[in-house]
């Protein structure tokens, strides 16, 4: 797989965030907040593909990183349209697009999604 297909399969990935209630579209909690967010996970970082407890243990560090922001940090999940393979991230809040791409690159991702206060969303290359 060449890296352009693999960003088609970003821009075709469904995001959900925990409300505290349901798992919902972002886009609508964007435009009511009048605030944009960062989506980023620490799941298959790269071209790799390690296990399952070895993407927790990832997350679970970029958790702790987000916690260190002060932001409001959200549960988020990426999943395919065809519901055969989905990860677990986080959705920021306020958080700029250049310092979601620089916690992304510690982590080993090519990419994050970024929501704007109107509730577009972008995938954005952190190479």
């Amino acid at each position: 797989m060449e890296r352009a297909e693999l960003f088609e399969i970003y821009d075709d990935t469904e995001v959900t965030v925990w409300d505290g209630a349901a798992w919902v579209d972002p886009a609508p909690l964007c435009r009511a907040r009048g605030q944009g967010a960062v989506v980023l996970t620490a799941w298959n970082p790269g071209w790799e593909r390690p296990d399952r407890a070895t993407n927790d243990a990832s997350n679970e560090r970029l958790k702790g990183d987000l916690a260190d922001s002060g932001l409001d940090v959200w549960p988020a999940i990426g999943a395919s349209q065809h519901e055969d393979h989905a990860e677990p991230g986080f959705l920021v809040w306020g958080m700029a697009a250049d310092h979601g791409c620089a916690i992304a690159r510690r982590f080993g991702q090519f990419a994050i999604y970024v929501y704007g206060s109107d509730g577009a969303r972008a995938t954005v290359d952190c190479a």
